[in-house]
């Protein structure tokens, strides 16, 4: 005996687009889950003080953070530049020419100030 009607044939198709709609939900529970936890995350560091503004309290980074790296620690507000090796800084003018001598009696040298040591 032969089925030949097709609505009692099943073609598998109905428990692909189950698997497919299962994967759907598990995936947007995954990704609700993740922004509950950032933005509890954002919060307790806004309780404890730390400043959110530049984005590193959070599960993602920035967008801007991504393409622009990472600013420096001394830069609280506004817009920061970062010169590569190689630009040129185009100055209108002469710079002066004078040399004036000044007396040192003492100095320090942080391991801070030599990058890729510290």
């Amino acid at each position: 005996m032969t089925l030949s009607n097709p609505a009692v044939a099943q073609d598998g198709s109905s428990s692909m687009s189950q698997g497919v709609f299962w994967l759907f939900i598990i995936g947007m529970l995954i990704a609700i889950s993740l922004l509950i936890g950032d933005t509890m995350v954002r919060a307790q560091a806004k309780i404890g003080g730390v400043n959110i503004s530049r984005d590193d309290s959070s599960f993602f980074p920035a967008l801007k953070s991504l393409l622009h790296g990472k600013t420096p620690e001394f830069i609280e507000e506004g817009s920061f530049t970062k010169l590569k090796k190689g630009f040129d800084i185009k100055l209108e003018g002469a710079a002066k020419e004078e040399i004036s001598e000044i007396e040192v009696n003492s100095f320090a040298v942080q391991p801070t100030d030599f990058k890729g040591i510290a």
